[in-house]
């Protein structure tokens, strides 16, 4: 049985474990999709080195997609899909795919 971890409080406080990290390219004006995920990824660590829009269902991102500034830390909970795609907002630059366990 899992045990959530303390703080200082003895409050429980939910952690997770990275696992593996995929980098992939981010192209200005351009979708560019990750390599397949593992199938056991239920949370999803992303930070790219520049501005980016980004979809984690499986379809192509482009401006209407969810917006990532540079270097921002977001954890996503993935339903399904094994595929992140990324949109250069107005640089080229490398985005961070982290599992989290």
């Amino acid at each position: 049985m899992a045990t959530l971890a303390k703080d200082s409080n003895a409050q429980s406080i939910q952690v997770l474990t990275p696992k593996t990290t995929t980098t992939v390219s981010v192209a200005n004006g351009s979708a560019v999709a990750s390599s397949a995920l593992a199938t056991d990824c239920k949370v999803l660590r992303i930070i790219a080195t520049n501005d980016i829009y980004y979809t984690v269902d499986g379809t192509d991102a482009s401006t209407g997609a969810v917006y990532l500034p540079a270097n921002t830390i977001e954890y996503v909970k993935l339903n399904g899909s094994r595929t992140v795609s990324t949109y250069g907002k107005s640089a080229t630059g490398v985005a961070h795919l982290t599992v989290m366990v």
